[in-house]
């Protein structure tokens, strides 16, 4: 029988969190409680952060493995709470060792989804200035874990600026290191999506990360934000369904002409398992896992 919250075939890690049965309702008051508990957990978490792994040696990689470990933790807790379900299908051995990730974007908790969905494969996002203070635990953790922070109305070159900074961690790394080596995380829409619908992608940060990179391209899609994307809509926790699922590997796109294409073939694919999940969700032609 499969869990109601990670299934086991995603396996992005070998052991996914443990889930409530299926069958096993949340108990009454359950979104008030998980909501209760995430409020707690993000501000004991800045406490941490603030306090102790702002001064610990190779602070980057500890903050990507608190941002992995936090995140499946959380997921598994407020799974138990209110029964909000989350499947990924991502299979990490199937991965190249380091990528970009393509994806749509419907919510903040896209960040967290999609670092518990590729927890061997460190992600560094591109985010928005705003972001960078003001919210306990995301803000830390996207200074300290070295995410480009980009300002979307401000100076081309500063935004230029930040991504090639982004792309040149790891790029030479020691042998013996024990921390797996980052990939870059972007979506192209340059914004959330309220309604769940793909918008159009943007090519300029692709292009940039692409040709600077030279690595290959992991498309995936994702769908249950939207449900959550602002604060009156926390109290459905308990009928959201996230999901998070690859797609395709690309090879690199070196030029303007490949980014182009690699760009219209994802926003295809996504827009194509998006609607497949909504539509089986409506009760439609049944939808791949």
């Amino acid at each position: 029988m499969q869990p109601a919250g990670m299934q086991r075939r995603s396996n992005a890690d070998g052991v996914p969190p443990r889930a409530a049965k299926p069958d096993k309702r949340p108990p009454p008051g359950g979104t008030a409680a998980a909501l209760t508990y995430l409020v707690i957990m993000f501000l004991f978490n800045e406490l941490r952060l603030a306090l102790v792994v702002r001064w610990v040696p190779h602070r980057r990689q500890r903050v990507e493995r608190f941002m992995a470990i936090q995140g499946r933790r959380m997921l598994a807790t407020v799974n138990r709470l209110c029964g909000l379900r989350y499947s990924f299908d991502t299979d990490a051995a199937s991965l190249p060792r380091r990528f970009i990730l393509v994806t749509n974007h419907q919510s903040l908790a896209d960040i967290l989804m999609l670092v518990a969905a590729f927890p061997r494969h460190p992600l560094k996002f591109v985010a928005k200035r705003s972001l960078q203070r003001g919210i306990p635990t995301l803000s830390k953790c996207l200074r300290y874990g070295c995410h480009a922070i980009i300002d979307r109305t401000g100076a081309l070159h500063r935004t230029r600026r930040a991504l090639v900074e982004l792309t040149r961690l790891d790029r030479r790394r020691l042998p013996d290191s024990p921390y797996p080596p980052c990939s870059l995380a972007l979506f192209p829409e340059g914004t959330r999506s309220r309604d769940g619908r793909v918008g159009a992608f943007h090519r300029a940060g692709m292009r940039i990360l692409a040709e600077q990179t030279g690595l290959p391209v992991v498309v995936a899609a994702l769908d249950g934000g939207s449900g959550i994307s602002r604060l009156h809509t926390l109290r459905n926790l308990t009928g959201v369904h996230y999901r998070v699922k690859v797609l395709e590997i690309l090879p690199p796109a070196l030029d303007r002409r490949a980014v182009a294409e690699v760009l219209g073939r994802a926003r295809e694919a996504i827009a194509s398992q998006v609607a497949s999940w909504r539509g089986a969700a409506a009760g439609g032609p049944a939808a791949a896992p």
